[in-house]
């Protein structure tokens, strides 16, 4: 599972040597072992096998690898591996995945952390609210300025621990040490506990990004006049007409076919009517994710356009956020539709 993750890590990274405007080594570091000391003025990406990432950076930061140890300055932090230690500082938000994940004693993390893991252990400052979900979480002598949220089986109490906000935790959490633990506020909810193992679902679910974001830039590769007829700018008529045109398609499509069987000609016509539905489905949302991505990286980040980078951030918003319980799976679908609503629109626009 390393060695293809791994290689598919590569190539992606190799694509964007080819076709990315800048050099290479400006956008990204990929090697077997890699050992990035750089200082970038804009998002950056490491990935390899064993990644020792002291990179500056002024942007977002993705790291992705075995082992991954992070040190520098990061203004946002993206990090997945099987073993993830954040050592420095991420001056806005962390989003950190692996089945052990260290925010150690020299961290600093200047607003919220998104964490994901069978084992998670906290040790360094963080100035904002807490998201946690893992087997174990661990707090060694830190305090939280935000809230903690957290899901897990079992949480350790190390030394002295403070919360500022609020802690809300499952009500079937076991937790040691609790004498150690001040919050101003607790809370408990209800939670039914699944036994899942939780390393290879992680494995599962990084592929699962790589496999997304490497078949976007195929697909910018082959058909780039599609990403140029893309309507980038969010206006909230458009994004309820594409909503609904996307719920049209999703239904009318395979009724069309249906219908189409019934007629003497129709076989060929439908069975090419249902290829084209399913290369939809299939694409609907990398084609949204590259919107959403184009509007953060343009706007929130205020850099050039580059649709390569926009795909990236996008497919890694979205699939983040899709992991988040309940909220995660609505956002999937409303992301689904959207691109569908979008293809659609790019069919009626074909001849402009």
């Amino acid at each position: 599972m390393k060695k293809k993750l791994l290689g598919l890590l590569i190539i992606i990274c190799s694509m964007f040597v080819v076709f990315s405007t800048a050099s290479a080594e400006e956008y990204f570091s990929a090697d077997e072992n890699v050992n990035d000391s750089g200082t970038y003025e804009h998002s950056h990406f490491e990935a390899g096998n064993i990644v020792t990432s002291k990179s500056n950076v002024n942007g977002l930061s993705f790291v992705a690898g075995s082992n991954v140890d992070i040190t520098g300055n990061k203004e946002y932090g993206f990090f997945a591996g099987e073993t993830v230690k954040v050592n420095g500082i991420i001056e806005k938000d962390l989003f950190a995945a692996g089945n052990t994940v260290t925010i150690s004693k020299d961290a600093n993390v200047g607003r919220d952390a998104y964490l994901a893991g069978n084992s998670i252990t906290i040790e360094g400052s963080i100035d904002g609210a807490i998201f946690a979900a893992g087997s174990l979480i661990k707090f060694d002598n830190v305090t939280i300025n935000g809230d903690v949220n957290l899901a897990a089986n079992t949480i350790d109490i190390a030394g002295d621990v403070k919360i500022n906000g609020t802690l809300k935790v499952n009500d079937d959490a076991i937790i040691n040490n609790e004498k150690g633990l001040s919050a101003n506020k607790t809370e408990k909810y209800q939670s039914t506990r699944v036994n899942i193992d939780f390393s290879a679902k992680m494995s599962d679910y990084v592929l699962d990004i790589l496999k997304t974001i490497f078949t976007g830039l195929l697909l910018v590769l082959i058909f780039p006049k599609i990403f140029k007829k893309i309507k980038y700018d969010l206006q909230p008529k458009d994004i309820g007409m594409n909503l609904l045109y996307g719920l049209l398609v999703l239904f009318a499509v395979p009724m069309i076919c249906v219908v189409a069987l019934s007629i003497i000609v129709g076989l060929s016509v439908s069975i090419m009517l249902l290829m084209l539905y399913i290369i939809a489905i299939m694409i609907s949302t990398i084609l949204t994710s590259t919107v959403i991505g184009y509007n953060i990286y343009t706007n929130l980040f205020n850099q050039k356009e580059n649709i390569y980078l926009s795909m990236i951030i996008g497919i890694l918003i979205v699939k983040i956020v899709a992991f988040i319980p309940v909220f995660g799976p609505i956002c999937s679908i409303l992301v689904f539709l959207y691109g569908l609503g979008m293809i659609w629109q790019l069919f009626l626009d074909r001849n402009k």
